[in-house]
């Protein structure tokens, strides 16, 4: 049997939930790992992991798909542990569906995880073919050849649109919901975390932004160094893909 790569997608019900970081820093552990990784951006025209990486140049609209991993911008242009297939900068190509569809299909041979940097999820997204959501996203997850880490906010209409989101999807064994919620907010108790998402997903954790997390984007750094990683981070790279050694948690006393 060939090797397939795990696809991941990463996405939510809102914008501004760290989506991109999230992504970038998942791809980056992995990539830590020894995993042969690639970031794809799956946000046309945003190009957040483009400009993040300080990526001039390349793009999916640039690759021949009988040779796709031409167009991949190599970790020593990243520096960071993985490579990163940027999006096509027109949002509105008409191809964009199968385009998207026919890179992540062409990588996964020849990489060990790819993760998707997705746009935002909505019902009416999900339900229309074509867009990224329901003409590469859902045709994925719906026959099993893929996941999805879902981003939701912790209150307001953050968390309803996620949870309406979710509510869509409803693929609840194959989507991982991750809690994301500022530096001064006192954030939901996990069993009620875990209660609200049961129906629609599995519970991946608290990401409660922190003077480490804002350090290392004010750095440019796209991810932690290994074995520093939070556990809902841990959580989403097993969930990704990820070797169970190579997540196991630290000690008590050694930094989280």
């Amino acid at each position: 049997m060939n090797h397939l790569a795990p696809v991941t997608f990463i996405t939510g019900g809102s914008g501004g939930l760290g989506k991109s970081t999230t992504a970038r820093a998942i791809a980056h552990a992995l990539g830590l790992r020894r995993m042969r990784t690639v970031l794809i951006d799956g946000n046309p025209g945003q190009q957040s992991q483009r400009a993040f990486l300080r990526i001039q140049t390349g793009g999916l609209e640039d690759a021949a798909l009988d040779s796709i991993a031409g167009a991949l911008i190599m970790p020593n242009r990243t520096h960071a542990a993985f490579a990163l297939l940027p999006g096509p900068a027109d949002p509105m190509r008409g191809d964009l569906v199968g385009l998207y569809g026919s890179a992540i299909t062409a990588l996964q041979p020849s990489c060990d995880a790819v993760i998707v940097d997705a746009d935002r999820v909505d019902p009416t997204l999900w339900n229309t073919p074509t867009t990224f959501a329901g003409g590469v996203m859902r045709p994925m997850i719906d026959l099993g050849l893929a996941r999805m880490i879902f981003i939701i906010g912790s209150a307001g209409s953050q968390l309803d649109d996620g949870l309406d989101a979710l509510a869509a999807i409803h693929q609840p064994q194959r989507v991982l919901a991750i809690a994301q919620t500022g530096q001064l907010a006192k954030p939901r108790p996990e069993s009620g975390w875990r209660q609200v998402t049961a129906p629609v997903a599995q519970w991946g954790g608290i990401c409660q932004w922190d003077k480490t997390s804002t350090m290392m984007l004010d750095k440019g750094q796209a991810g932690y160094p290994a074995g520093h990683e939070p556990a809902w981070l841990a959580h989403a790279c097993l969930w990704a893909g990820g070797r169970k050694n190579d997540f196991t948690p630290q000690r008590k006393g050694r930094r989280r």
